[in-house]
């Protein structure tokens, strides 16, 4: 499973799986029925729907980086193959490896009231026999499944602590049985919170935690309709009184006008690259009715001219998107921004 760790990632390719032995470090975690207890930051349990049957659980050290224990509920295919798949991973950075879990560059959502970041892929290439993956396909072989290729997997991962060197990962992996199409994103995504329930415990800030998570996901809205050029996505959240601050000038451009200066950009622009360089700050005013966040963002890709010219674009740019609650919906209502080219941009 890739991640970031910081300096040490790529250096511990070497090294494999120590696998699961009798002598491997003992499960923290059994489940109950369809019940499986979590205990990692607000989430207590994590339950499944009766389609799928607990085939068991390892725990090992990972590329002697991280204490990782897996969990397996399976929907079986036939001839013993992996029909639907979750596979749910506590994980914690050894005491002086590594810095922190950075998930920044994947996508914002909430499930169950909790912060997770969703990342999607298709298994098109064999497992690397020391990743997580190969040992959990090594450990479902052992039991008699097989995991096909070209299986769509939907990734949430939970970050929790301050320093954040533990984490919680649920994997939501289908696969087609042969003559049937192939699946695709949004009704795998469907499927997976289907059969997924998340129970969680309110925070002591659970208003806050709700709304900066609301707040989180209006940003990847942002970055999602950048990325796909999709001017509607992008005002979606937006009211009428909008203020901007850019290029040393204050405008309070209505939705009009925003889309009439929008859209040509975002048809003419095709970014490649549109990603948060460092995590957002999100903050939610103390009586719940104002919330800003701040980012900075790398953005790459190809830019068409009035004469139909292609050429590159990059820019780093950090900004403030301000919101409002009015009748308990968050609306974007200004943008304080600022952009450094790149070397020769």
């Amino acid at each position: 499973m890739s991640r970031a760790v910081p300096a040490i990632a790529f250096l511990l390719l070497g090294f494999r799986v120590v696998p699961a032995t009798s002598e491997s470090p003992p499960l923290t975690r059994r489940p109950v029925g369809q019940m499986l207890p979590v205990a990692v930051g607000p989430i207590r349990e994590l339950h499944f729907s009766k389609e799928f049957r607990y085939v068991g659980g390892q725990r090992f050290i990972l590329r002697k980086t991280a204490d990782a224990e897996q969990h397996f509920f399976v929907a079986p295919g036939k001839a013993g193959t992996v029909r639907r798949l979750y596979w749910i991973q506590f994980e914690k950075l050894l005491p002086g490896i590594g810095e922190s879990y950075d998930y920044s560059r994947d996508e914002a959502v909430t499930v169950g009231g909790v912060s997770f970041r969703r990342n999607v892929r298709r298994w098109d290439a064999p497992a690397e026999p020391d990743s997580d993956r190969g040992a959990m396909c090594a450990f479902l072989a052992k039991r008699g499944y097989q995991v096909p290729d070209g299986a769509v997997r939907i990734r949430l991962v939970h970050v929790p602590d301050v320093n954040r060197r533990e984490e919680l990962m649920i994997i939501y992996a289908e696969a087609p049985e042969r003559g049937t199409p192939e699946p695709v994103e949004p009704d795998v995504q469907r499927r997976a919170l289907e059969g997924l329930s998340v129970v969680a415990t309110p925070t002591p800030a659970g208003r806050a935690s709700s709304d900066g998570d609301r707040l989180l996901a209006l940003h990847e809205e942002v970055m999602r309709a950048h990325r796909e050029s999709n001017v509607d996505l992008l005002l979606a959240a937006e009211e009428d009184d909008y203020v901007v601050a850019n290029r040393g000038e204050i405008t309070r451009p209505d939705r009009k006008s925003r889309r009439e200066r929008l859209g040509p950009y975002l048809r003419q622009t095709r970014f490649t690259t549109y990603r948060d360089k460092v995590p957002p700050i999100v903050e939610v005013s103390s009586d719940g009715s104002l919330g800003w966040v701040i980012v900075q963002v790398e953005a790459r890709g190809e830019q068409t001219t009035p004469s139909g010219a292609v050429e590159p674009i990059e820019f780093v740019s950090a900004w403030i998107e301000l919101y409002e609650k009015r009748n308990g919906r968050w609306v974007r209502v200004g943008n304080v921004s600022n952009f450094k080219p790149s070397a020769g941009a």
